[in-house]
């Protein structure tokens, strides 16, 4: 289904069975249709003990949403807006929430403008309160490595501050695409490492309509302002102590983007925050543990309030 969203665009938001709302907040590029083999076994009550209706919003940029684009410069603030708006149309009362990454950061978001009405529990999926480091916060997007990743997210946003009139990454020149690309192979082998997401990247150099199957940041407008609302992100640290809602923090204990110390502090900030390990599993938990982070939902749904 479409919502219409205060700025008139019509977000992609899929529903899923009927019962009690869960909203669903994916990660960066993800749409999301991934959740289904993740979600399907909550949609009878023999499994769960009760039903759920999953709400699924596809963010600006991604699946469904693909062409809709983001009408101000902080992605964060743009994504919270798109989700408030999906429950007031929805006329959502009392919900679940689910953030993944960056749908987590976009859960924070809300909780410190609103506090959340309606939430009436969250889980928190492998994010940190403060994706940037600072002065007394050193548990950012991939820690001691961050300097050197925004640098390179510096010099990516100065090649294309001034290419906005190409729509995508395919029609930049092609010297600045190759540029570029050659760029985010590097960041992705030497700071993600992900060979499969290097190789797309090496292989677009020559064939660049690759980029739209395999690289989240298509567009070049959304390559700018990701890398631009990394680099400034907000610190939802001082927020969480009035957060009164029961949260779960379900951590990758070999995540490479953000280590599960920095959300054990924050379980342990929280009123009522409960910390939960994700042994053997990285970011990318629900691909690598599957049967586990089942599990972990169903502990999440149906733990008692």
């Amino acid at each position: 289904m479409q919502i219409r969203m205060r700025d008139g665009a019509l977000l992609h938001v899929r529903q899923w069975g009927n019962g009690h709302p869960v909203l669903v907040l994916s990660g960066l590029g993800m749409q999301s249709s991934v959740w289904w083999p993740f979600l399907t076994p909550f949609l009878t009550p023999l499994r769960a003990n009760r039903r759920y209706r999953f709400i699924l919003p596809d963010a600006r940029g991604v699946g469904g949403s693909a062409d809709l684009h983001f009408g101000m410069s902080d992605v964060f603030e743009q994504h919270w807006q798109d989700a408030e708006d999906t429950v007031k149309e929805l006329g959502l009362k009392e919900f679940s929430l689910i953030g993944y990454s960056l749908g987590a950061s976009v859960a924070l978001h809300g909780f410190s403008r609103t506090g959340w009405p309606g939430v009436c529990r969250y889980l928190h999926i492998d994010q940190s309160p403060s994706i940037l480091n600072r002065s007394d916060w050193s548990y950012g997007l991939l820690g001691n490595r961050q300097e050197a990743l925004f640098k390179a997210f510096e010099r990516t946003e100065s090649q294309i501050a001034d290419m906005m009139q190409y729509p995508t990454l395919a029609d930049l020149p092609v010297s600045v695409r190759h540029s570029v690309l050659a760029d985010w192979q590097k960041i992705s082998q030497q700071f993600f490492h992900s060979p499969q997401a290097a190789r797309i990247l090496a292989l677009a150099r020559r064939w660049p309509t690759l980029l739209k199957q395999g690289f989240p940041m298509y567009r070049i407008e959304d390559m700018y302002a990701y890398m631009h609302s990394y680099r400034h992100a907000h610190d939802y640290r001082s927020s969480l102590a009035a957060c009164r809602v029961p949260v779960t923090v379900l951590a990758g204990m070999r995540s490479l983007l953000y280590h599960p110390k920095g959300q054990q502090w924050m379980a342990d900030t929280l009123v009522k925050g409960r910390y939960e390990r994700m042994e053997g599993a990285g970011h990318l938990m629900a691909l690598e543990r599957p049967v586990a982070f089942c599990r972990a939902l169903q502990r999440f749904l149906t733990a008692d309030l």
